[in-house]
C-alpha cells in the first residue's frame, strides 16, 4: 500500500504554506524547458587588492568557497546590482567553528573601491555549502538581483535567499526551501515576456513527485503567477508521463501528471489521467493521496474544457 504522512512547511516570504515531505537535495529539473541554473554573467577576473578587502571582511577563520554551479563559477564575482555602473562585489565563503570544524556558509557583498569597499550585507545561511549564485530580474526588469541556494541536508533540501539593493544596502527579501528550481522570465499566454523572472520551486512530496509552485515578486511577497502556468507546466508533463510508465499503479504520480496537465491546459488529457487514478483508489482504497484531489482537477478541467 502506497501511503505517506504530510508535515507542513512554512514558506517564509511567499505568503502560503505547503505540504511537504522528504527531499533529494538536487536543484537540476527535468524537461526541455526546465534545466540546472545557467551562467547568468562571467565572473570577472579580480585583482589582489579587492581579494584583500573581501579576505579582510570574512568572519575570522572564514575560507571562500566556490558555488557548486553553475560550473565555473568563482567564490569572488563582481556585479553591476542597481544599475549605477559600479560593480558590487560578491563573495561565498565557508566558516569555521571555535573547536576547528566546519561550519555554515555565507555570503559577502562589498561596494566597489570608488564606494569605498563598504560592506553591505554579511551573513551566515543555514546550509553549509553554496549550491548556487543567480543573477535575476526578480524585483523590478533590469535590475540584477542575486539569488543565492545553500545546501542544507536531506530532511529539507536547499535554503534559497533572494537579495536585492535598495537605498545603497543589499537586503535580503525573501527565504523558502527547495529541493529543485528554475529562474526564467516565462511567457504569458499571448507568449510574451515582461523582463521580470518568474521562480519555479519544487519541493519533494513522495517517490519522485513535487509539489510545484511558480512565483513571483509583487513588490512586498512572492505570490503564485496562474499566467504563466502553461507555459512551464508543458514541460512538467513530460516528466510525469515518464513516471506513470514506470510505475502504473502508483496513484500519486497520476495525480501529479493530472495537475500538470490541468495547469499545462491538457484539459482532457488532465481528465483521463484523473480517471485513472481513480480507477486505482477503487481498487485501492488506502493509496495516495485521496479520491477528493482527483476529484477537483477533474471537475476544474471538466469546467475549462467546455
Amino acid at each position: 500500500m502506497i501511503a505517506k504522512k504530510k508535515f507542513p512547511v512554512l514558506i517564509a516570504g511567499l505568503g502560503f504554506t505547503l505540504l511537504v515531505t522528504g527531499c533529494s537535495g538536487v536543484m537540476a529539473t527535468p524537461g526541455a524547458l526546465i534545466k540546472p541554473p545557467a551562467a547568468a554573467y562571467v565572473a570577472s577576473d579580480v585583482n589582489q587588492t579587492v581579494l584583500d578587502e573581501v579576505n579582510k571582511n570574512l568572519p575570522k577563520g572564514a575560507k571562500l568557497v566556490d558555488p557548486s554551479e553553475p560550473a565555473g563559477s568563482k567564490a569572488v564575482q563582481t556585479v553591476d546590482m542597481n544599475g549605477d555602473g559600479k560593480d558590487e562585489i560578491v563573495a561565498t565563503y565557508r566558516t569555521v567553528e571555535a573547536d576547528g570544524t566546519e561550519g555554515p556558509a555565507g555570503i559577502l557583498i562589498l561596494s566597489d573601491a570608488r564606494s569605498g569597499y563598504k560592506e553591505l550585507i554579511n551573513y551566515k545561511s543555514e546550509g553549509y555549502s553554496v549550491k548556487f549564485i543567480k543573477i535575476a530580474s526578480i524585483t523590478e526588469k533590469d535590475k540584477k538581483d542575486i539569488v543565492v541556494a545553500w545546501s542544507i541536508g536531506a530532511s529539507i533540501g536547499n535554503g534559497v535567499d533572494t537579495l536585492t539593493m535598495k537605498n545603497d544596502k543589499v537586503i535580503k527579501i525573501a527565504s523558502f526551501y527547495a529541493n529543485k528550481l528554475d529562474i526564467e522570465d516565462l511567457p504569458d499566454a499571448k507568449g510574451q515576456k515582461d523582463g521580470i523572472d518568474e521562480i519555479a520551486f519544487w519541493q519533494h512530496d513522495t517517490g519522485d513527485a513535487y509539489v510545484i509552485n511558480v512565483v513571483r515578486w509583487n513588490g512586498e511577497k512572492f505570490v503564485s503567477v496562474p499566467a504563466v502556468y502553461p507555459a512551464y507546466f508543458k514541460a512538467v508533463v513530460p516528466f510525469y508521463q515518464e513516471k506513470v510508465k514506470e510505475m502504473p499503479d502508483a496513484a500519486f504520480y497520476w495525480y501529479y501528471l493530472a495537475d500538470a496537465q490541468l495547469k499545462a491546459e491538457y484539459y482532457k488529457d488532465a481528465i483521463i489521467s484523473a480517471g485513472k487514478g481513480m480507477a486505482i483508489l477503487e481498487k485501492h482504497p488506502g493509496y495516495y493521496p485521496e479520491m477528493d484531489k482527483f476529484k477537483e482537477i477533474e471537475t476544474k478541467a471538466s469546467e475549462l474544457s467546455e
